[in-house]
């Protein structure tokens, strides 16, 4: 991999629901949990392989994945961010989380639709997320025309007061 050029190592894109108060995840429609101890074992000896320690996170959501933000509706935030602790951050000694909230279909209304119906969840999740854990990182993936949209103008978005940028930033 080299020994420059980047600081973070993403893993992508893990799906997940709730279910029976657990959260469930899967990655290419196996249960993350079927690749323990072997995952942890293979991100530490990663990191290992770099004399500058690498952040590793986790990203969830991706494209047509809007059913994870659903979930996190639907445990509501406080008990998935408890949840996603105890199941992945802490046994894979993972750094943060990036949030790649993409909708169903491609064209612009789609994507601000769908930060229309979950960007109050995106807010949520950022912010608990970081009350929880403040040294860790927190990465949005907009794509540039919605990022102009969504984080920069006032919100279309139900409950928010002002935009994303404002509503996720961390009080120094």
């Amino acid at each position: 991999l080299g020994g420059r050029g980047f600081n973070v190592l993403v893993l992508s894109f893990p799906q997940a629901s709730m279910e029976n108060g657990k959260l469930s995840l899967l990655y290419n429609g196996n249960a993350v949990s079927s690749f323990a101890p072997q995952v942890p074992a293979l991100l530490a000896q990663l990191r290992s392989g770099f004399a500058t320690r690498r952040r590793i996170q986790i990203s969830i959501g991706g494209w047509g994945n809007t059913p994870t933000f659903a979930a996190i509706r639907s445990a509501g935030v406080p008990a998935f961010v408890r949840r996603l602790t105890e199941d992945v951050i802490v046994p894979l000694g993972l750094d943060g989380i990036d949030l790649d909230l993409e909708p169903q279909k491609g064209d612009l209304e789609n994507w601000i639709a769908a930060h229309r119906e979950y960007g109050k969840i995106l807010v949520d999740l950022t912010n608990e997320y970081k009350r929880v854990h403040p040294t860790h990182l927190v990465t949005h993936a907009p794509i540039s025309p919605i990022a102009a949209e969504i984080y920069m103008k006032p919100a279309s978005i139900p409950d928010l007061k002002g935009n994303l940028l404002q509503a996720t930033r961390t009080p120094q």
